[in-house]
């Protein structure tokens, strides 16, 4: 198929060779043309359609210096013999045959044949930063590439500066402020970009060098800004094993925005992350707890099992196009006590306060029950002791006359009906056994008693008749 189709191109007047470029809508692919260095000095042009009804896009004279048309530009590197033309803002309108042609007025044009397809691709435009914080541009391409190299440059006066390049590298690579990781399994760059201030900002362009003949590249401006609504730093404490909260501010033009917590590791700025993408709703993913309050533009959380690996974190949002922006940073200083909660997550923290908190009441009022049943007993003792002493002659409590042993008010053996001293049966005045006129007509001899004395006992007191 290779031999056909070489053999056909040398059927085609002045054309000498074929390549197939790739670009993505909204990017830009650079395509790199040779010629004879006997044409240096001639026109060069790029056209687009089949060779004999070739139209331009771009024909210039001038020498080793970039030359502009519309989207398209054309530089002719004379010492080297090549031109180079770049195309920007590409569309899929743009899919179709080109040529790199050298104008050859006595004779047919040289020409290399090129074929463009315009693939879908992600646009970058604008990306957003904040001074003192950090940056992670994610940049996605087409799996066919396996064997290139990425640049990335910033522009300035018609020219890119490099600032760093991946060299078929799997592993991070650092510049000074700037890292690059690109995962060829994936189609990803990720461009990690540290410690943001106003002179970064910028048109920057990632470059994919597929091969000698062309490039493909995407570009975006880079804007970074001050905003005092946010803090840069946040240093907290926590024993080995412990827990943090955090509290991180984000500009209102993120609200919508997805929020996240990355744990840094070595240069892997967001080694693990936890995101959270829904306004008032708690998300627990493991160590870290985080909640978004998107009318108040906070994202508070807890970070538990705090350990001295485990010291710094991020807080930042993630846009719709995957882009990472770090805003404020948070230190943790581990120390080496662990108290009895380390480890415990907030809400157990909570838990256990209030518990102990109930339990701390209950016991206050015990303790102030006892205590006042204290006081009243003491109090009843101290009366008891003053109360004033009186004479026991005198005293109702000891008068042998209110003795209810003695009183005849209180003694049952004095029962009105009982005693003999009230019991009318056993009145002394008729009662034989206490008669004492009894005693005394009975002591009498009746020889010799006188009539005088018999009259007056008989009178007052008759005597019962004797019954023989």
């Amino acid at each position: 198929m290779k031999i056909i189709w070489t053999f056909t191109l040398m059927m085609i007047p002045g054309v000498v060779s074929s390549m197939s470029v790739t670009g993505y809508s909204g990017g830009g692919v650079n395509i790199t043309c040779e010629y004879d260095k006997k044409y240096k000095e001639n026109t060069k042009y790029f056209c687009k359609g089949d060779w004999l009804s070739c139209i331009d896009r771009i024909r210039t004279d001038i020498k080793d210096k970039w030359f502009d048309d519309g989207r398209f530009s054309l530089y002719d590197d004379t010492r080297s013999a090549v031109f180079t033309v770049t195309i920007r803002n590409l569309t899929e309108e743009d899919s179709g045959t080109y040529h790199c042609g050298v104008d050859i007025p006595t004779g047919i044009d040289s020409s290399t044949e090129v074929k463009l397809k315009i693939s879908t691709g992600q646009q970058t435009r604008t990306v957003r930063g904040y001074s003192g914080g950090n940056i992670i541009i994610n940049y996605k391409y087409e799996l066919i590439h396996t064997n290139h190299v990425i640049d990335v440059c910033k522009t300035s006066s018609d020219q890119c500066f490099t600032v760093i390049n991946t060299n078929r590298s799997t592993e991070w690579k650092r510049d000074r402020r700037f890292s690059a990781h690109d995962d060829t399994s994936a189609g990803l760059l990720r461009l990690f970009i540290r410690d943001l201030n106003e002179n970064d900002s910028g048109e920057y362009k990632i470059i994919v060098k597929v091969s000698e003949d062309y490039s493909f590249f995407s570009e975006f401006d880079l804007d970074i800004k001050t905003d005092d609504c946010c803090v840069k730093s946040i240093s907290l404490s926590a024993s080995a094993g412990g827990s943090v909260n955090i509290n991180c501010k984000y500009p209102q033009s993120h609200s919508g925005d997805v929020k996240f917590v990355c744990w840094r590791s070595g240069a892997d700025l967001c080694a693990k992350e936890t995101p959270v993408n829904e306004s008032r709703r708690w998300r627990d993913e493991g160590k870290i707890q985080l909640y978004d309050d998107r009318e108040q533009q906070l994202l508070t959380g807890s970070i538990s099992h705090v350990t001295e690996e485990n010291s710094e974190y991020w807080c930042g949002v993630q846009t719709d196009q995957g882009h990472k922006i770090f805003i404020t940073r948070v230190l943790v200083s581990v120390t080496d006590t662990v108290g009895p909660a380390a480890g415990w997550p907030v809400w157990m923290g909570i838990t256990v306060a209030c518990v102990t908190f109930i339990i701390i009441i209950i016991i206050i009022i015990v303790l102030y029950k006892i205590q006042k049943k204290r006081i009243n007993c003491r109090s009843a003792i101290d009366e008891y002791e003053n109360y004033p002493r009186t004479d026991p002659r005198t005293d109702p409590r000891t008068d042998p006359r209110t003795d209810p042993r003695t009183d005849p008010r209180t003694d049952p053996r004095t029962d009105p009906r009982t005693d003999p001293r009230t019991d009318p049966r056993t009145d002394p005045r008729t009662d034989p056994r206490t008669d004492p006129s009894e005693d005394t007509y009975t002591s009498l001899d009746l020889n010799t008693r006188s009539s005088d004395l018999y009259d007056t006992l008989t009178t007052v007191h008759p005597r019962p008749a004797v019954h023989q």
